[in-house]
């Protein structure tokens, strides 16, 4: 008799061991997944930038945007090898969109207490972001825009 009390207290340990092992494991996975979050989303960030400045300088060689995302010129093998976690439209002639999908949320503070610097950008801010599929429209600056001169 003693004999499968032992055998069930055994079965008792065995499957707390293996319930602990598994919530271990989840809780080691998730702040693997927390981490890599961060540093997915700064590569997403730095290859979108990539990705912008090819395009704007197929534009400026070629006076048109690429057509695809493929054309565009990174000049990174990494990027090209990873394209497939972008997209990019052509909009129109000067207005094209990148889109990549982030694991976290990012806005910068605008309120902080540090130095104030005058906002000279004109395009959007892609280290700014939401959670999941993102989007950012561009617009080229062509020879042609309206710039208005300086007065001196």
């Amino acid at each position: 008799m003693s004999t499968g009390a032992g055998t069930i207290s055994m079965k008792r340990y065995y499957i707390f061991f293996v319930v602990l092992a598994l919530v271990t494991a989840a809780a080691i996975g998730g702040n693997i997944m927390l981490r890599r979050g961060p540093a997915h989303d700064t590569d997403a960030v730095a290859d979108l930038n990539i990705l912008q400045s090819g395009a704007e300088t197929d534009y400026s060689n070629q006076n048109m945007l690429p057509s695809s995302l493929s054309q565009i010129n990174t000049g990174s093998e990494k990027l090209k090898r990873s394209l497939s976690e972008y997209s990019y439209a052509r909009l129109d002639d000067t207005h094209y969109q990148l889109c990549a999908t982030f694991m976290t949320v990012h806005h910068v503070d605008k309120n902080s207490t540090g130095p104030t610097v005058p906002e000279l950008r004109t395009s959007p801010d892609p280290s700014e972001h939401g959670l999941g599929r993102q989007c950012f429209t561009y617009t080229v600056i062509t020879a042609t825009s309206d710039l208005t001169p300086l007065n001196r």
